[in-house]
């Protein structure tokens, strides 16, 4: 999945403009997104990762399929990260299917 795709269905999904997206990753700039998705920018690990929330994809599967995608000579880290996290996720304990976000929001800092 590129950059552009995510972004197209983030607005899909989440009925958002991308000017409203910006705004909640904290960007001042209207036009981020849009230079994300033509390639004048690079998206970071967390707008990756609003994005795919945005776009009801899961966040680490969907960092990992970009990131592979921009560097290709770094696919093989992914492809571990994610077999590491599907791993991890077998190990959880019937009924503790909390989402990334509950688990993310329930962690008292």
């Amino acid at each position: 999945m590129s950059i552009a795709e995510l972004i197209a269905l983030a607005a899909v999904r989440s009925g958002k403009r991308q000017k409203a997206m910006a705004e909640e990753m904290g960007h001042s700039d209207s036009t981020r997104l849009s230079k994300l998705s033509s390639g004048r920018l690079a998206a970071d690990a967390s707008e990756i990762v609003y994005l795919a929330e945005a776009a009801e994809l899961p966040p680490i599967e969907t960092l990992a399929s970009i990131e592979s995608e921009r560097h290709p000579e770094l696919a093989q880290v992914w492809e571990k990260v994610i077999a590491q996290q599907h791993a991890e996720t077998k190990k959880l304990p019937e009924g503790s299917s909390l989402s990334w976000r509950k688990r993310r929001d329930s962690n008292p800092r």
